[in-house]
């Protein structure tokens, strides 16, 4: 047994276990701050750090939630074998990365999870002709490998319907030619189990939509951090699109709003089936209506549903105003929050399965005025408002009560929220004497070549009211007031109120 110097090299052997690791970060600097840190760990636990396989990946979002492409990089990590600095490459948004077995992409322009398998699937069909298998040979390699292992590359994926089964086009064409089949032949007989007579073919996507169902329910009866990070998934996908059904029990094929959540939730309408449970989103008031459910089935659907998400309304109780007589005074001024455009991406299928991505621009006030036309056309009934939704009194707001035909003008809120002071109004004031004028684009009158507003009934009060010295005050329970959009009255020599 010799003693070990200074010049003497000692290998210890240990077993250690490691993975593809990640740093996340919120800026460059502390990216390169946790890089340095892994380097550390590198070198004190022995674990190889592969710097020069590293990637730079920055997720950037512009004012319209649209992902910027990757610009900035041109950083450096140290390399714990050599010491040396190794730049790291800037991995763009349509570039193929690989993690855990699953191919993806950090953009959703492109589709690297299908492409990926496209490729290899390819590859494995060039061998499978060459072979000369007899049918239930070809079947069972199907089923037993090419399946399974799609199963486990797509579960996570965002590939559709339409691209899964571009995927099996050609293992079907195999199968068909060995078998003699026609063209004709019919699906029930050829899908079918082969215990009940058919031939036992999968089905690509089913097959995938399963597996991924499978997953969803593996993790959710998991428990633990993955159990809270699919609820956050699925709550995310259910304010994106909000309905008062769950996001897994409609029964109606919408647009697809992005997520992984979505697709299942497609899949499911498209089926006929649904997963029960769910939060069940009632809107703010009884009886609410979400506004894409009035462009179901309509080209417009995809445009609406964007608009939607973008200026944060999928209600008509926040288009309505509280007595559901007019639209609400921010809506009515749609020169102040209607005034510009917004831009959103869609995604569609070309001939090979890949997916497209188009960018749209729309104007806010084409938004506006397709839901205030299909508004107007549902005839909307809404009820009270559910707990905690309606909105609280202002000083200056003017309010109905019950009883009493003449509106009134809170002056004072409580602190409690419960009791307000309101002021009485008068028609005796008259519009021409004071030098006012009513400006015709902002009447609240409802005609058949204008039906978008503003006004979306012909009973509004023709009267004008305001305030006299003979005005009295009175406190008031809050909860019986009736919030109403008033029309001011501009002077003639300005336009708008």
């Amino acid at each position: 047994m010799g003693i070990a110097t200074s010049t003497d090299q000692v290998q210890i052997d240990i077993t250690a276990y490691a993975d593809d690791s990640r740093a996340p970060a919120g800026n460059t600097t502390n990216l390169l701050a946790r890089g340095a840190t892994a380097v550390d760990w590198s070198k004190y636990s022995g674990v190889v750090l592969s710097t020069p396989k590293s990637l730079h990946s920055r997720l950037t979002f512009d004012e319209e939630g649209v992902l910027l492409p990757n610009t900035e990089g041109n950083i450096s990590l140290e390399d714990p074998e050599s010491g040396a600095q190794v730049p790291v490459p800037l991995l763009q948004h349509e570039d193929r990365i690989r993690e855990l077995g699953f191919f993806t992409a950090t953009g959703l322009s492109t589709d690297q999870s299908f492409l990926q398998a496209k490729e290899e699937c390819d590859a494995e069909c060039d061998v499978l002709v060459r072979k000369g298998l007899k049918t239930y040979q070809l079947q069972q390699c199907i089923n037993s490998c090419t399946i399974q292992r799609l199963s486990h590359r797509m579960r996570f994926s965002t590939t559709n319907m339409v691209s899964l089964n571009k995927i099996g086009e050609r293992y079907g064409h195999m199968v068909n030619n060995s078998a003699r089949l026609h063209s004709k032949y019919p699906l029930g007989l050829k899908f079918g189990s082969s215990a009940m007579g058919g031939l036992g073919q999968t089905s690509f996507s089913t097959a995938i939509y399963a597996d991924r169902m499978v997953a969803l329910f593996r993790i959710a009866y998991r428990g633990g951090e993955e159990s809270d990070i699919l609820a956050g998934a699925v709550k995310r996908s259910e304010m994106l699109h909000q309905s008062t059904t769950p996001v897994f029990n409609r029964n109606t094929v919408g647009t697809w709003d992005n997520t992984w959540v979505g697709r299942i939730s497609d899949f499911l309408s498209s089926t006929n089936m649904s997963i029960s449970g769910g939060q069940i989103n009632n809107g703010f008031r009884q009886d609410d209506v979400s506004i894409a459910t009035l462009f179901e089935g309509t080209r417009d659907l995809k445009l609406v549903q964007e608009g939607c998400i973008h200026f944060k309304i999928h209600w008509v109780s926040q288009i309505l105003s509280e007595d559901s007589s007019t639209w609400k005074a921010e809506v009515q001024d749609y020169r102040q929050l209607f005034n510009g455009k917004f831009t959103y991406m869609s995604y569609s299928t070309d001939g090979i399965g890949a997916r497209t991505a188009k960018s749209h621009t729309s104007l806010a006030r084409t938004w506006l005025d397709k839901v205030k036309k299909a508004i107007c056309t549902a005839n909307v009934k809404m009820g009270d408002f559910n707990m905690n939704c309606k909105s609280n009194l202002r000083e200056f707001d003017v309010v109905l009560f019950a009883g009493d035909p003449s509106p009134r003008i809170v002056i004072f809120v409580s602190p409690a929220l419960d009791k307000i002071t309101t002021l009485s109004t008068t028609t005796g004031m008259r519009p021409a004497h004071f030098k006012h004028s009513d400006g015709s684009r902002r009447r609240w009158v409802v005609s058949k070549s204008c039906p978008s507003g503003p006004g979306i009934r012909s009973s509004l009060s023709a009267e004008i009211f305001s305030v006299d010295a003979d005005c009295t005050a009175r406190n008031d329970d809050c909860k019986k007031a009736i919030k109403v959009e008033v029309q001011l009255l501009p002077r003639g020599h300005r336009r708008s109120a």
